[in-house]
């Protein structure tokens, strides 16, 4: 819980700009958005988790993150849905350079859950 909300401060201190811009635009391009909200679960409608739940449930383990992103790891968050994602990462991201998931894991963690 602490981590948590240090991660969240930190985000705060941070220029929206330096945090994830080229995962941003991956994300985009790669039409993740439409399964992955920033704040919304949408596994009610046969999405995917909200990206702030795939930060929490990481908990700022970037590499296991990366790891479940590369097909090395098995989910965390949602293995019930996996089957669908399974397919989704081996078509999107299986020939995406490292640096383009990093940029990727960075622009998901930059979605703390918020704080009230």
């Amino acid at each position: 819980m602490k981590k948590n909300l240090l991660l969240s401060l930190i985000a705060l201190l941070i220029p929206a700009q330096c945090l994830g811009t080229e995962g941003e635009a991956l994300w985009q391009q790669l039409e993740c958005r439409f399964c992955h909200a920033p704040y919304q679960d949408q596994l009610s409608s046969g999405g995917g988790p909200a990206l702030a739940a795939i930060a929490a449930i990481y908990d700022g383990d970037e590499e296991a993150l990366l790891r479940f992103l590369k097909g090395q790891a098995k989910p965390r968050v949602a293995p019930e849905n996996y089957m669908v994602m399974e397919t989704q990462l081996a078509m999107i991201l299986g020939d995406k350079p490292e640096e383009n998931l990093r940029s990727l894991v960075r622009f998901i963690f930059s979605h703390p859950i918020p704080v009230h």
